[in-house]
């Protein structure tokens, strides 16, 4: 069936055509969201969810969709990309983020901007290289030393022996020594 007449069918008869299109493309939008969300972070709950987002924004948006542009298949995955997008910077998101309490946000009398100013750099060029690091690596350093997990705890997360946790935090530590002494 060509591309105007499933979008046809979703017009006139959306049940119809959305069991089409799911039918159709369900495994390709899976592993468009698989891709990018990998199995060592995301569970298959988050990328069905993601898979299920795909699907009910195409039906919302089944007006703005403009053949001259591409194929419906190519359009789903343009969602498909841009929703699991989404779903893996919120993730990064909440790990980096941290409540500011009411102390913090007061000004001590010792307060030093010099010194504030170089731990901000600090803190920056931190980030950056944790962010230089592998998918891998990054979740451990993340999840050891930013949310205080414990090896064990990483290591039936991230599928991995407690030992391999150890010497992948030993080995990600020696790579930021050395880029933040390049640096």
């Amino acid at each position: 069936m060509n591309d105007s007449r499933i979008i046809k069918l979703i017009k006139t008869d959306a049940r119809s055509g959305m069991e089409l299109i799911i039918n159709e493309y369900s495994g390709l939008i899976y592993s468009v969201c698989r891709k990018i969300l990998s199995p060592d972070t995301f569970c298959d709950a988050d990328v069905e969810d993601c898979v299920s987002d795909t699907f009910c924004e195409a039906f919302e948006g089944i007006n703005s969709y403009d053949e001259s542009r591409g194929s419906v298949k190519s359009w789903l995955c343009v969602i498909a990309r841009r929703r699991a997008t989404d779903v893996l910077r919120n993730y990064y998101k909440q790990i980096n983020a941290s409540p500011i309490d009411d102390t913090a946000k007061q000004i001590p009398d010792d307060y030093n901007l010099e010194e504030y100013l170089i731990e901000k750099s600090e803190r920056q060029s931190l980030i950056s290289a944790i962010n230089r690091l592998e998918r891998r690596d990054r979740e451990i350093i993340i999840r050891k030393f930013y949310l205080g997990q414990s090896s064990k705890q990483i290591s039936g997360i991230m599928h991995l022996s407690v030992s391999n946790v150890d010497t992948k935090t030993n080995r990600a530590v020696k790579k930021l020594r050395k880029m933040l002494g390049e640096e």
